[in-house]
């Protein structure tokens, strides 16, 4: 969760635009997509093309040498209005969370103290993840100032970027489309980016329906992946087998259906909680009917954790403990008797009662 509380990266490009610059900014976030453009819209606005090999420089964190990039910043631009720095990937996510790059915190700290000095006639621009101790070294060298938020936008604004990328490839997309391709795509910018881009080379002009972005997203493994999903919500089995089967002979991969399925139950179980926002809580209200409790839905996190963990572990014939998942959620058994299973071995992942394992046929 984003805790610097620095400027909106939106804000930031509308200023840029109007040729207003600041000697520092230090982009903290996960959206790619905005990190770049603004980088983009700021090369744009201070170098001349002519110059760029003498006043532009982009450097990767890891590869820098702290006591040479002072030389760096104060270089005057040669031809430019600036000169322009961009170091990226100041911090990146690691196995347990955020992490300094190969600069350590110590030659992190170096480099801030740097950037208090960088003369007006440079802009340097830093790029990372929020991390709480690199938050407290950026307020201690009194650089808060230029902190700009770039995380990853809410759902609520992520509809407004897709028309406005569609309209720069020549499309329109009707609002009903592009809530369904974040549905699909994810909430990721970058994905969502590449996506609206593909549907601009298969419709030259015009508006883009619902029907068209189903059809197109049709053909992939994420729009079946997202319909197994909505089907297994929605208790409905057949349907949930019929495309189960179509990701066997894809290949895909069982760790992704289960992580598809665990996220699509903890949407269900916080909107059982009450605790969904309501843009994700319309998508599942009509799933949250189907089941009774929190508990059923508790039980199948623990299934999914199970199945998981029984693919890590090795054990044979993962899609049919999918399969027998998949027949589980919509059970139609009783207590005394399942239809599943004719055995008096007792089946872990048993939507009913752990007692329940009388299996024989009457």
């Amino acid at each position: 969760m984003w805790q610097s509380k620095g400027k909106s990266g939106r804000l930031v490009l509308a200023s840029v635009n109007k040729g207003r610059f600041e000697p520092v900014y230090i982009l903290l976030g996960e959206d790619s997509i905005l990190v770049d453009e603004i980088i983009n819209r700021l090369k744009k606005r201070v170098i001349s093309p002519a110059f760029e090999p003498f006043d532009f420089d982009l450097f990767q964190a890891d590869e820098i040498i702290v006591e040479r990039m002072q030389e760096q910043f104060r270089q005057p631009p040669v031809g430019s209005e600036r000169r322009l720095v961009v170091i990226k990937g100041i911090t990146r996510q690691g196995k347990k969370g955020p992490i300094y790059t190969s600069l350590q915190k110590n030659g992190t700290a170096k480099l801030l103290e740097m950037l208090v000095k960088v003369p007006e006639t440079t802009t340097v621009v830093v790029t990372g993840i929020e991390k709480p101790e690199f938050t407290r070294l950026i307020s201690k060298t009194g650089l808060t100032r230029f902190l700009v938020e770039v995380g990853q936008p809410k759902e609520s604004g992520l509809a407004s970027l897709i028309q406005q990328w569609a309209k720069e490839q020549g499309i329109s997309l009707t609002p009903d489309a592009g809530h369904l391709l974040i549905e699909i795509a994810g909430q990721n910018t970058a994905t969502l980016k590449g996506e609206v881009e593909k549907l601009a080379t298969c419709f030259d002009k015009g508006e883009v329906s619902v029907d068209a972005v189903r059809e197109l997203a049709g053909a992939s493994r994420v729009f079946h992946l997202k319909e197994y999903v909505d089907k297994v919500l929605m208790r409905d089995v057949t349907g949930a087998l019929e495309i189960l089967c179509r990701l066997e002979d894809w290949g895909e991969a069982v760790p992704k259906i289960v992580a598809w399925l665990t996220n699509g139950f903890l949407d269900l179980a916080a909107a059982k909680a009450g605790v969904l926002s309501r843009y994700a809580r319309q998508r599942i209200e009509s799933a949250t009917e189907k089941w009774r409790n929190s508990h059923e839905v508790n039980q199948c996190l623990q299934q999914l954790y199970e199945l998981d963990r029984a693919f890590v572990s090795g054990k044979p014939e993962p899609f049919a403990r999918l399969e027998v998942f998949t027949h589980c959620i919509g059970c139609g058994s009783s207590e005394d008797y399942c239809g599943l299973y004719l055995d008096d071995k007792k089946w872990d992942l048993c939507m009913r009662s752990r007692l329940r394992r009388k299996n024989e046929r009457t």
